[in-house]
């Protein structure tokens, strides 16, 4: 999936080409798009205060050709914004990255199950930052 990722978005550090790179890799790989935490002022108070957007995909696993539980897999695309100060990541570490996308993959299994958040949100598409908040996202 990254590869894939990094193939469609040309390492660009735009976020707007980021959000539209993750979701045409999820889409092609059947998932479709639920929900996210990522509105107009969500992103303000990440930019503001730090930390990660996430973007919500169902995807049915037997799509996949992955031996799991009859459901969907919980595909997540996380962008981050600049660093929370509470981060566990030191600054010195280099593992947070500003503008930095991540795939996280939740497969069902019945011990641990998927909590109820891939109910289906208002937007078709992930929403991108307002322009003014675009450096915040900016991969540096």
């Amino acid at each position: 999936m990254l590869n894939q990722f990094q193939e469609v978005s040309g390492h660009s550090q735009s976020p707007y080409v980021k959000i539209a790179a993750m979701h045409a890799v999820l889409r092609a790989l059947g998932a479709d798009f639920r929900n996210t935490t990522a509105n107009s002022s969500t992103y303000a108070s990440t930019a503001k205060g730090g930390g990660v957007l996430h973007f919500s995909y169902a995807l049915p696993v037997p799509r996949i050709g992955v031996l799991s539980l009859p459901a969907n897999a919980w595909l997540i695309g996380a962008i981050n914004g600049p660093m929370h100060p509470t981060n566990l990541y030191s600054r010195e570490s280099g593992q947070y990255r500003k503008g930095t996308i991540r795939f996280i993959v939740h497969f069902p299994n019945p011990i641990d199950q998927i909590p109820d958040v891939l109910g289906r949100g208002s937007d078709p598409c992930p929403p991108v930052p307002p322009n003014e908040l675009i450096p915040f996202f900016e991969e540096n």
